[in-house]
């Protein structure tokens, strides 16, 4: 007899949705996939955003500048794609005065622009609960943990106490320090 199967097996990685920033030129607008809105603070280190830590933090003991980064994802409605989009703190926060429930934002439709039209130009946010979406759109993804993948920081850390997690991300993202004097660069 065949064990005849009733869909693929399950993915052993997490599947990749793409970090967007909001384009200068057109609007980025979808419905909210997920079921709430991951906030951190970041700091620019070896040219990279990285997340601060609570405790031992590399970018902190750097004295590198914090930033205040938020994330949803959203299903997009041209092309209709699956993304995880970065707002500013202005976006959030206008996204925070148009809803009620900021941990309940899933299916909710959201439109992103840049009035300027500039690539680096402040971000609006217009929400709308009239457009009901909810079973067009994929599921939740866990946004923590793409952002973790995105960071490139393992997840082997859960379940693990927090100094060997501060540990890995310690070793990497230091900034490596480079001298400009020859005689003390190592061969």
């Amino acid at each position: 007899m065949i064990n005849w199967l009733d869909g693929p097996p399950p993915e052993k990685n997490l599947p990749h949705l793409p970090l967007v920033r909001v384009p200068g030129k057109t609007p980025l607008a979808g419905a909210i996939t997920c079921s709430k809105i991951v906030q951190v603070y970041t700091h620019f280190l070896n040219r990279r955003t990285q997340p601060c830590m609570t405790e031992d933090c590399p970018g902190c003991a750097g004295n590198l500048a914090k930033r205040y980064e938020a994330y949803c994802s959203i299903w997009t409605t041209t092309p209709g794609r699956h993304i995880i989009v970065a707002l500013t703190p202005e976006a959030s926060i206008q996204i925070k005065h148009q809803c009620q429930n900021w941990e309940a934002m899933r299916g909710v439709y959201l439109k992103l622009e840049r009035p300027s039209k500039r690539p680096n130009g402040r971000v609006t946010a217009e929400i709308d609960h009239n457009i009901a979406t909810l079973h067009l759109i994929p599921p939740a993804p866990d946004l923590e943990a793409h952002l973790l993948k995105i960071w490139g920081l393992d997840q082997s850390h859960l379940g693990q106490d927090q100094p060997q997690y501060v540990r890995l991300v310690t070793e990497k993202f230091t900034p490596r320090l480079e001298t400009t004097d020859a005689h003390t660069r190592p061969e």
